[in-house]
């Protein structure tokens, strides 16, 4: 207060309590993909990070889905009593083979993954919009997206579901790149799927390909699961022959003409496959006209009913990163990030795309290379549930378990964004002191709130700043800050064991 000059009564508050420091946000991701436009107004939003918190504001800046097409693979050449059709993408063999032939443009995952995130529980996130649906799939442009968010620090985890449609050479170098940029931040983790995830495990090794294509740095920033989900993002309703390609249409046209000329109401029914494939342009009512045909052959055709089911089953067939996401930000929110975000449910799924055994999650759980890749099951009664919680440095006493990862993440970013303050301050004891009772307040709200292990603060953490103990006198004249912040993380009880004896009754 000022030296008072005059006579009279002078008010001066004291503060009670230290500067706290703000727990930063740990759920924020950044999806990286294509996108239908990507504008805000008048201003291109192509390669510009944009956080939104709603699928609202996502269609209004980047638009819609993208329309994916699939042609048939071996079929008969009677489909009448067909009940199962072989769908592929172009260039492809059968859906789900891993022939590393996968063709760019194939399909575009960004808005799926991000409609499983919003409906697992997500919020803010930021879109990384490196192209639209007329460019091919590229691993420049994704890596280009990548680059960007070096300075996008408040972006806590990264998802490219994109980088599952290209070679798994370049989807390997593109989630290399992706667990090096984490690392370097130390700021964000990495969710990755695996390329060919709808596989079996033993069709084509999909996980050992992950494995030996992952690299060995930045392990512990990133987390794998596995398998793909079969989920119910797009509706039946939704669903009609724009899905599949111009040759493929041409196929299915002559199928149902072969198909109803065999019909005693064969000449109803041809106008509907008339309607059917009608252009878009080739008179005002055709968009009405193929819908009204599109319903009546459901009806009627009973092949053209399970070929739009399986072309349902086909779209909605996706990896699951998206949806890891909204499941890190949903365990954060109801419980914390401290909380491992495994045995949860995710939503909007019907089931994994393969289901495991016990001894097919151990595999995935503990290799000897430690890169575990977490398991994804369907469980009678309780639904699909992310069935793993580790890093991929599965051999790591330190952050094997990605809510260790996180965790630290979350102290380290908040602890060093409150110490801004402090730059230039005197490097005295009572900067010192201050330091460390901002860190210890900090600290001892996250032990109440079940964050860190130990009956008392003293047990869960210690803080160490001062000369003699974390400075020397040289660090001191050399305006060196040093502050050591040990603390005992609380980590998941992955393995249950009981025991049981049965009592015998005397004789």
């Amino acid at each position: 207060m000022a030296q008072p000059k005059t006579p009279g009564v002078f008010i001066q508050e004291v503060t009670s309590f230290p500067n706290s420091i703000v727990e930063v946000e740990t759920a924020v991701p950044a999806f990286i993909g294509y996108t239908e436009i990507a504008a805000d107004g008048a201003r291109s939003l192509h390669r510009t990070p944009f956080r939104l918190s709603s699928l609202t504001e996502y269609k209004a800046h980047f638009g819609g889905a993208p329309v994916t097409q699939f042609e048939f693979g071996p079929m008969p050449d009677d489909w009448s009593a067909q009940t199962s059709f072989v769908l592929q993408e172009p260039g492809t063999s059968a859906l789900g083979a891993d022939t590393d032939s996968h063709v760019a443009h194939a399909r575009y995952y960004l808005y799926y993954a991000l409609r499983l995130f919003f409906a697992n529980g997500g919020g803010p996130c930021y879109i990384v919009s490196v192209g639209s649906y007329d460019n091919a799939i590229t691993k420049d442009d994704l890596q280009a997206g990548l680059d960007l968010l070096t300075e996008q620090p408040d972006a806590t985890m990264i998802v490219i579901a994109d980088t599952m449609s290209l070679s798994r050479q370049d989807a390997e170098a593109i989630q290399r790149a992706t667990l090096s940029h984490c690392a370097d931040l130390a700021s964000c983790v990495a969710i990755l799927d695996v390329f060919a995830g709808s596989s079996g495990l033993s069709e084509n090794d999909p996980i050992g390909n992950f494995r030996s294509g992952i690299g060995l740095v930045g392990l512990d920033y990133g987390a794998a699961y596995y398998p793909w989900l079969a989920t119910f993002i797009v509706e039946f309703e939704d669903i009609t022959i724009a899905f599949l390609t111009a040759n493929a249409r041409g196929t299915l046209l002559d199928r149902l003409n072969d198909f109803v000329a065999k019909r005693p109401d064969a000449p109803t029914l041809k106008n509907f496959v008339r309607d059917l494939g009608l252009a878009p342009a080739s008179q005002p009512a055709a968009p009405a006209l193929r819908q009204a045909a599109h319903h009546a052959l459901q009806a009627i055709v009973p092949f053209y009913q399970s070929l739009m089911l399986a072309l349902q089953s086909a779209v909605n067939l996706l990896p699951p990163s998206g949806a890891i996401a909204g499941v890190y930000a949903r365990t954060d929110f109801t419980r914390g990030v401290f909380k491992a975000p495994a045995g949860v449910d995710i939503s909007s799924v019907v089931k994994p795309a393969v289901a495991l055994s016990d001894a097919d999650v151990q595999d995935l759980n503990l290799p000897l290379d430690g890169k575990a890749v977490n398991a994804i099951r369907a469980f009678p009664g309780r639904g699909v549930l992310v069935w793993g919680a580790r890093t991929l440095n599965g051999n790591s006493e330190d952050t094997r378990y990605v809510s260790v990862r996180r965790t630290l993440i979350m102290f380290e970013q908040s602890i060093k964004q409150a110490l801004q303050s402090f730059a230039l301050e005197p490097n005295t004891p009572a900067t010192w002191s201050a330091v460390a009772s901002e860190i210890d307040n900090f600290l001892i709200n996250q032990w109440k709130a079940g964050a860190l292990f130990g009956a008392t603060p003293v047990q869960a953490f210690s803080v160490t700043v001062g000369l003699g103990t974390s400075m020397s006198h040289d660090d001191v004249a050399n305006g060196v800050l040093k502050v050591i912040v040990s603390v005992a993380l609380v980590r998941p009880a992955e393995f249950i064991s009981l025991s049981f004896e049965q009592m015998v009754q005397p004789p």
